[in-house]
């Protein structure tokens, strides 16, 4: 008799431990979905203000492209290389 509710102690134990893992493991998953899904708010409003800046930044360097190719320009950097 006493084996009998040690077996059924063990087993409830066990059927417990497997509950309880099972339950932490969807936990985990749902945890990680919500930070993903929160990455990905951040991550898109980052984009965006990357895509900016870079769009900034090629206009910045097309105007430097044309002053630089500029036949004053150049001409003027001669004549400051003679003086």
């Amino acid at each position: 008799m006493e084996n009998d509710y040690a077996l059924m102690a063990v087993i409830t134990v066990f059927v417990i431990c497997v509950s309880a893992s099972e339950m932490f493991k969807v936990w985990m998953k749902s945890r990680a979905t919500q930070t993903a899904s929160s990455i990905g708010k951040a991550d898109k409003s980052q984009v965006e203000q990357l895509a900016t800046e870079n769009a900034q930044l090629k206009e910045r360097i097309a105007t430097l492209e044309k002053i630089v190719t500029d036949s004053a320009y150049q001409l003027d950097q001669e004549i400051k290389s003679l003086k």
